[in-house]
């Protein structure tokens, strides 16, 4: 008899998953679907990231229009000759044009194009920490959807359990007290299905966030985990030997090398300049005369010292920040690279032990309780057991895939992984 009514729950529990139990939230009609290419297109496409690279692209439509030569200065001196055969009006214009003895407007071309470099590689090093942060908020949210799948999925075992006990003690077959030890593992259960829901919309609003969406929603994991191939256990050694492309240090490189143009730009301003010009004076009606003009600027007590010392210990301070941006880079290649292989490890005994121990705990349970040698709590613990694995299973999964992506992203920012991350 008790071996029937378990066959009927089994059966009745694989009807009853498709339909899933009731949801308070109701959250299906306002939560958006998505996957994980889906989620890096549009990390790629967010808001801060395409400012960014913009601001690269407006500073060099400016830069094209620099030049070295300094602005014409006009003076004009107005003036009366009161005495004198041409007594009347007198005035006295001059034009003058200030020319470089050096190359100044290249050297200001030269510091604005690095300049420019520098924010296409902050660029980079933004869209990297995005995509990472997008990386790992959707294995979260996976994770936590595929668990929610499984949390209901025991919620429907769980009301149809409670209906066969509640026939069998009807019949005899089974005691009041077990049959409200099922109604308590099914309360449990939808508690559980309740709190995981939860989890699902926070994590999925979370993603929103992070992609910088304009109209935020809740999302959920479509599809499947991200399976990125890395180069094997040469991974770590492949970032450590290009770690100078990595976007962070790139970045402090081509900010050290900007810092160093601009001092370059102010050691030519801080040279002497040629004068060229004209001058006209009228003293009056018929004396007039054209002269041309030439004079030399001599920078022999201002030459830009103050903002050429601030220049030089922004160019030092901006390159001992390479070595520091190489440090964490490396950190964070070695801590990329362990989490691969502890997620894999942990994941390997979920599945390949726990599981098989907690489904074989199960079978047992049920074949004892049909045999009348078991009771429901003990069926039901050995359930509790297995849900909970089943959670570290797909926990333990999103863990393993978030791992090995942000290995990979990582890689493919440095140049040397290619296209891993799908």
């Amino acid at each position: 008899m008790r071996f029937a009514l378990l066959l009927g729950v089994g059966l009745a529990a694989a009807t009853a998953t498709a339909q899933g139990p009731t949801d308070p939230h109701r959250p299906a009609a306002n939560r958006r679907p998505i996957t994980f290419d889906e989620a890096m297109t549009l990390a790629g496409r967010a808001p801060s990231v395409v400012a960014a690279r913009q601001s690269a692209a407006a500073q060099r439509a400016v830069n094209g229009s620099i030049s070295g030569l300094g602005n014409p200065e006009v003076v004009v001196s107005p003036g009366v000759r009161p005495t004198g055969v041409g007594n009347g009006l007198a005035a006295e214009v001059t034009v003058i044009q200030p020319i470089p003895l050096t190359g100044l407007g290249g050297a200001r071309r030269a510091a604005g194009e690095a300049e420019a470099e520098a924010l296409d590689r902050g660029a980079d090093a933004f869209a990297l920490g995005i995509r990472l942060d997008a990386a790992t908020s959707f294995c979260a949210l996976w994770g936590a959807s595929r668990s929610l799948e499984d949390t209901a999925e025991e919620v429907s075992l769980a009301e149809q359990l409670v209906a066969r006990f509640e026939k069998g003690a009807a019949v005899g077959s089974h005691t009041a007290a077990e049959v409200a030890e099922a109604r308590l593992y099914l309360a449990q259960a939808r508690l559980a299905y309740v709190a995981q829901e939860g989890e699902v919309h926070d994590l999925g609003l979370e993603l929103a966030g992070r992609l910088e969406l304009a109209e935020p929603g809740a999302f959920i994991a479509e599809g499947e985990l991200p399976a990125p191939a890395l180069p094997g256990e040469g991974a770590l050694e492949t970032v450590m030997a290009a770690i100078d492309r990595v976007p962070d240090v790139a970045l402090q490189s081509m900010q050290a090398t900007a810092a160093r143009a601009r001092q370059r730009e102010l050691a030519a301003a801080s040279i002497p300049r040629l004068g060229v010009g004209a001058a006209y004076r009228q003293d009056g009606p018929q004396d007039r005369a054209w002269y041309a003009v030439l004079s030399m600027e001599v920078p022999l007590f201002e030459r830009s010292q103050r903002d050429r010392g601030q220049a030089a210990a922004a160019a030092r301070t901006a390159e001992g920040e390479i070595e520091k941006a190489s440090s964490r880079a490396r950190a964070l290649a070695v801590g990329f690279q362990h989490e691969v292989e502890h997620t894999a490890e942990a994941l390997d005994v979920i599945e390949g032990e726990m599981l098989s121990a907690a489904l074989e705990a199960v079978r047992l349970r049920e074949l004892e309780l049909s045999l009348g040698e078991g009771t429901v709590v003990d069926l039901l613990r050995s359930r509790q057991a297995l849900v909970e694995v089943k959670a570290r299973l797909v926990r333990a999964r999103a863990d393993a895939a978030a791992a090995k992506v942000r290995l990979a992203l990582l890689l493919e920012a440095s140049g040397t992984n290619e296209g891993t991350t799908r």
